[in-house]
């Protein structure tokens, strides 16, 4: 049943087009981040619909992406930084009950330049302690990645594990004997995002990878006393160029030859999935593999000393797809039973076994307003959507069962109604974020 349900509440506070979502936990206690194309952040309470901590970065750059790792707050914004920000709150007080009407801020603590001329968002990856890993576009070159290692705690410890990593060679040599693929690189980069240390990339022609750190010659070094058979092939007088190695364990071409859109982990179906213009969406999952001996390690280790990247022997090939009662997707998610999808349109399509059950949109004022009351002759513009744009979209499942962060029954009950449901969070390009029940 294809219906449009009414519009459940909506977040006000941006005064410019949302241009990213995130869902996080602080305290145990789901949060909604927002973003805007002026560089304002705001931190939700789903009870309240209210904001309880506000940032603005001052170059008011458009922010690309949101997350949370490791106790810190990452805003990715257009002036080309990653920074890390500590909220000011007080531990005692769960951030998703606090009433203040003056809203909690965020200190920054560390920020890193990055290229962001194609709009890719960046996967961060927490360590240890305060030491994290960003994976993002290269500075010079799009089409490429970059890896650094940094500690929050040390402004000299940056280190470029990979400069301008390019996989296409490889990708070349693994479709040369298809007549399907007719192309001379991979195109930018367009998405990432990272699952069990994979990190999955969406290319611009079409492809999604999966990258994953090798062990450095360190880890093999200290793995175990077992490895001094092994480490013959590495001690064999072979010049080592690098520490750091990588390896190409997964390919998927599904969408090719058109731009991978988004890119999404779905929790509830232990699946990648990644968007395009056409009517299907790419499922992208890497099988457990058996686990290595010591020798076979310590092989496999000496067959890349010295590249910058490998293929791996076990490497994966899927063109594993869902055909979608729409195209043009350009935001994804999922709940329990269903797929939820946004389109170009400005639609958003709950799925449910490939049928629509419900679909949201926000229609534009039929006023037209001139910019001039005397008229003008100049040439009409083009007719514009009836639908605003959608800008980010994501879904919250319903199911938490830690209540007890909220001190009274009053609120454990207001609780217990909103997380036990699932909803749709829609940002729209006119700063309005809609939350809808599925």
């Amino acid at each position: 049943m294809d219906k449009t349900p009414r519009v459940s509440y909506t977040l006000r506070a941006h005064e410019s087009g949302i241009t990213c979502l995130k869902l996080i936990e602080l305290h145990s206690i789901p949060v909604l981040l927002s973003g805007d194309s002026q560089g304002n952040l705001f931190a939700w309470n789903f009870v309240t619909r209210r904001p309880f901590a506000y940032h603005a970065v001052k170059s008011q750059a458009s922010i690309i992406s949101l997350d949370y790792k490791g106790g810190y707050f990452t805003v990715q914004s257009r002036d080309n930084l990653l920074r890390f920000f500590k909220l000011d709150l007080d531990p005692s007080i769960p951030s998703g009950l606090r009433s203040s009407e003056k809203l909690s801020s965020l200190t920054p603590v560390y920020e890193i330049p990055i290229n962001t001329l194609n709009f890719a968002n960046v996967v961060i990856q927490h360590i240890v302690n305060d030491k994290f890993r960003l994976w993002c576009c290269n500075t010079m070159h799009s089409e490429n990645l970059d890896v650094y290692c940094f500690d929050l705690g040390d402004n000299k410890s940056l280190k470029r594990e990979f400069n301008s990593l390019d996989p296409f060679p490889i990708v070349k040599d693994l479709t040369k004997d298809s007549s399907k693929f007719k192309f001379e690189k991979l195109g930018i980069i367009m998405r990432l995002t990272e699952h069990e240390g994979i990190v999955y990339v969406g290319y611009e022609s079409g492809f999604v990878l999966g990258l994953k750190m090798l062990p450095t010659i360190d880890d093999q070094k200290e793995n175990s006393a077992e490895n001094s058979k092994s480490l013959q092939f590495i001690d064999s007088g072979v010049n080592v160029g690098c520490t750091s190695l990588m390896e190409l364990i997964y390919i998927s071409a599904i969408h090719y030859p058109n731009p991978v859109l988004s890119l999404y982990y779905s929790q509830q179906r232990n699946v990648v999935l990644s968007t395009s213009t056409e009517d299907q969406i790419g499922l992208h999952t890497i099988k457990t593999l058996p686990e290595l001996t010591s020798e076979d390690k310590a092989k496999k280790f000496y067959m890349s000393i010295g590249m910058k990247l490998v293929e791996s022997e076990d490497i994966e090939k899927s063109n594993e797809s869902i055909v979608l009662p729409t195209s043009k997707i350009s935001h994804i998610a999922t709940t329990d039973n269903s797929i939820v999808v946004s389109n170009w349109k400005g639609q958003t399509l709950v799925i449910n076994d490939s049928v629509v059950s419900q679909r949201y949109f926000k229609a534009r004022s039929n006023v037209h307003v001139e910019e001039s009351c005397q008229g003008s002759f100049a040439e009409k513009k083009e007719v514009e959507s009836p639908m605003i744009k959608v800008s980010a979209m994501t879904c919250l499942c319903g199911g938490l069962s830690n209540l007890d962060v909220y001190k009274s029954v009053g609120e454990q009950r207001r609780a217990a109604k909103v997380f036990g449901q699932n909803w749709c969070l829609i940002g729209y390009e006119d700063g309005s974020i809609v939350m809808q029940n599925i």
